[in-house]
């Protein structure tokens, strides 16, 4: 193994640290960001007094994950083209190309996931129009209130309800009319 590595020029040692270096690095950030590790975790309180200007948000495309994306695929392009006996400039060209294809790759990967993200709040304009299923009688003639289950933003809720028509009986079937207040419905067959 040494004899090999001693064997190597100069910029191939370097490629080939780098290229090693950047797949653990990128391998590591790859398995923590699946086990949730990646997030910022509570870490006390501070009080400080920050400016963020607005022109500064070009800053936000410069992280490690980008930079680590960027090395790993200059690091491999580069050394796949000395291996061809390319010259070292050429293959840094090279390098270059492919560590900013990397880096749009990474970037692109990560702009898509963040778009999966949800806050999880329940809005309750989505109910109206929906079907619902009476889970517990709602009385008639809005003499009081019963309550519905209704399939919502991809969950099954159950929310109070009124109606204006006759009582509506268990397992009935309705639709969400209005929003009434807060978390109440009006509904009807």
């Amino acid at each position: 193994m040494t004899g090999w590595w001693q064997a190597l020029s100069g910029a191939d040692q370097f490629l080939w640290g780098l290229a090693v270096f950047s797949t653990v690095f990128f391998l590591l950030q790859t398995v923590f960001t699946f086990l949730g590790l990646d997030q910022d975790g509570d870490l006390g309180e501070a009080d400080a007094e920050t400016e963020s200007p607005d022109d500064l948000t070009g800053f936000r495309y410069f992280s490690v994950r980008n930079m680590v994306a960027f090395f790993l695929g200059f690091s491999w392009v580069a050394l796949s083209c000395r291996q061809f006996g390319i010259p070292v400039f050429l293959a840094a060209l090279a390098g270059m190309l492919g560590g900013i294809g990397f880096l749009a790759a990474s970037f692109y990967v990560m702009q898509t996931l963040a778009r999966l993200k949800s806050d999880g709040t329940l809005v309750l304009e989505n109910a109206v129009g929906k079907e619902a299923r009476v889970s517990l009688t709602v009385p008639g003639e809005r003499q009081g209130r019963g309550k519905v289950m209704v399939a919502l933003q991809g969950r099954l809720v159950e929310l109070e309800a009124e109606t204006e028509g006759p009582a509506l009986k268990r397992n009935q079937r309705v639709f969400v009319l209005q929003i009434l207040d807060g978390n109440s419905l009006l509904v009807g067959d």
